[in-house]
Order: structure tokens, then C-alpha cells, then sequence
């Protein structure tokens, strides 16, 4: 009878730690991973230049820390498409930087240098900016 329940209580604790390990790995995008890093950039014609991150947030979509907007430094979640390719696709989706201002946009990597073009709006004030930067 004991042991009936020590293998039980054996039984269910490999469960649960089997269990536990399987849901805390996180199964990085190794196409995606090639783009996390610090890199060197400016905004054309605007600022620079200064160091900003891409981080790894989940599957596809990364995190940019950049000063998007002025000298203060914003965070963006971008999405990667094509990410098989050797150029791969930045898709800024519509978000909020601060209330009532937004951001958007497209760009691009392709051998450790990134472009985003995007649109700051105020409003209906838009304005067009250029991100480029180089993974140090």
C-alpha cells in the first residue's frame, strides 16, 4: 500500500516537472534572432547618432528601444516577415507612442543594417521620418 503511493506521488512529480519544463522554454524565431543587438544609428536628416536595442519578444516580433520621436528614447513592437529570406521585412504596426501620438511604418534588414521608414502622426499632423542603423 505504501509503495503504491510513493510511486504515485513519484509519478505525479515527474508530471508536473516534465510539465513545468515543457511550458518555461521559449522557442526562439532562429531567423529572428540574427536581428537582436545594439546597433549604431540615426534618423535622417533629424539626429544621430546613438545607439539603440532590438530585442526578442515572441515568434516573430521584436521590440525597438530607439528615440523615435525627439531625443527621448520610445519602445516600438515591430513584426518580421520573409524571415527565411536574406532581406528580410519590418512591419511597424499602427501604436502608440505617447496619448494622441502614433507611429507606423515599413523598412527592412538585410546583412546587419536595418531602414525603417515611418509616419509619426499628431493628430492629423503626419510626419515622415527614416530610421537607419548598423548592428555593432
Amino acid at each position: 500500500m505504501k509503495f503504491q503511493y510513493m510511486r504515485k506521488l513519484l509519478t505525479l512529480l515527474c508530471m508536473f516537472l516534465l510539465l513545468t519544463f515543457h511550458l518555461s522554454c521559449e522557442v526562439y524565431d532562429e531567423e529572428v534572432v540574427e536581428l537582436i543587438g545594439s546597433y549604431e544609428g540615426h534618423v535622417a536628416t533629424v539626429s544621430g547618432p546613438f545607439s539603440f536595442n532590438v530585442i526578442y519578444d515572441a515568434a516573430d516580433n521584436l521590440i525597438i528601444e530607439a528615440p523615435f520621436f525627439g531625443s527621448d528614447y520610445t519602445i516600438i513592437s515591430v513584426d518580421i516577415d520573409q524571415e527565411e529570406q536574406f532581406v528580410k521585412s519590418i512591419n511597424v504596426p499602427t501604436q502608440l507612442l505617447f496619448p494622441g501620438v502614433e507611429i507606423f511604418g515599413r523598412g527592412f534588414y538585410v546583412d546587419r543594417s536595418l531602414q525603417i521608414d515611418y509616419v509619426i502622426r499628431e493628430g492629423s499632423i503626419e510626419q515622415s521620418f527614416t530610421l537607419v542603423g548598423t548592428k555593432n
